[in-house]
């Protein structure tokens, strides 16, 4: 089962719309073992929030970055998120969520096979790639699929660069040495409140 994936997800929530609206964010998520590792490398230096009871997030953390492209509140793609964990059968982290940079959403709106081979639906997935290669998840008409990339192609192929913190996110082997016992996933972090409450928008919790 994959462990890492690189998510791009709708800021528009629905199954219809543009490939401008369900393509519109692009995020880093982890579960399995490879989620611990990632808490173990996040938890020194960025906080981690709970989205529900079973979606972590880690706000701070941002694997990607694009000339113009904001950072998003992650309710946006969450019934994207909450979809891909659902069938991971899984708890999942999350990174912080990137809109997606003009290359992305012009090569998904000409058609993910262009950039993306070995494409799958997420559910009947049988194989993984060597580590050389990133898992991509994204849908189409509803149903979740995973396609793969080159990791040094995305940069070229989807128009986004790497921050200092993707190396935790995509290639854990660079930066994790011998694996130490399994860390528990942390069972008192702030849980986020809906983000509306009496018609009014309410903020993530800011960082004291």
């Amino acid at each position: 089962m994959l462990e890492n994936i690189i998510s791009i997800g709708s800021a528009a929530i629905g199954v219809g719309g543009s490939a401008a609206s369900i393509y519109s964010a692009v995020s880093a998520i982890a579960t399995g073992k490879f989620q611990n590792q990632v808490l173990s490398l996040l938890a020194p230096k960025h906080k981690v929030v709970r989205l529900n009871e079973h979606i972590l997030w880690a706000p701070e953390s941002a694997p990607f970055v694009a000339p113009g492209a904001k950072q998003l509140d992650p309710r946006v793609m969450l019934r994207s998120l909450e979809r891909a964990q659902q069938i991971l059968k899984q708890d999942i982290i999350t990174s912080g969520v990137l809109a997606s940079p003009d290359e992305l959403l012009r090569q998904f709106n000409l058609n993910p096979k262009d950039c993306l081979v070995g494409i799958e639906p997420l559910q009947t997935l049988r194989s993984g790639r060597s580590p050389d290669w990133a898992p991509v998840l994204f849908s189409k008409d509803g149903v979740p699929y995973i396609g793969w990339q080159k990791v040094g192609m995305l940069r070229t192929i989807l128009g986004f660069e790497f921050s200092g913190d993707a190396e935790a996110w995509i290639r854990p082997q660079l930066t994790v040495a011998p694996a130490a016992p399994p860390a528990s996933t942390p069972s008192r972090l702030p849980k986020l409140k809906s983000s509306t409450q009496g018609g009014k928008k309410r903020k993530p919790p800011h960082r004291r």
